[in-house]
C-alpha cells in the first residue's frame, strides 16, 4: 500500500525506524559490556543487524525457501552470536 498512500508509507517507515532503534541499542549493550566483536564497529554491526533481520530476508526464507518461523528465528539467533558477540 505504501506505493500509493502516503499515509501507509509513513507509519511504514516509522515502524522500520522504530525496529533498527531496537537493533542499535542491542548492539551498544554489547560495546558497553565489552562484548562486541571487534570485527565490527556498532553501526557496522547494527547495519548487518538490521539487513539480517529485515523483512525482506524473512519473506525470502519464509516465503520462498520454504523456512518455518522457528528456523528463522533459531538460525537468526546463532547468526547474531556468531557475528556480533565476542568470544
Amino acid at each position: 500500500m505504501q506505493d500509493s498512500d502516503d499515509a501507509a508509507k509513513l507509519a511504514w517507515a516509522d515502524r522500520m525506524s522504530g525496529l533498527r532503534q531496537g537493533f542499535e541499542a542491542a548492539i551498544r549493550a554489547l560495546e558497553e559490556d565489552g562484548k562486541l566483536s571487534a570485527d565490527y564497529s556498532a553501526k557496522e554491526a547494527t547495519d548487518l543487524l538490521s539487513s539480517l533481520l529485515s523483512v525482506q530476508t524473512w519473506e525470502q526464507l519464509t516465503r520462498t525457501c520454504g523456512w518455518s518461523q522457528r528456523q528463522f528465528v533459531d538460525h537468526a539467533k546463532a547468526m547474531a552470536l556468531k557475528l556480533f558477540v565476542a568470544a
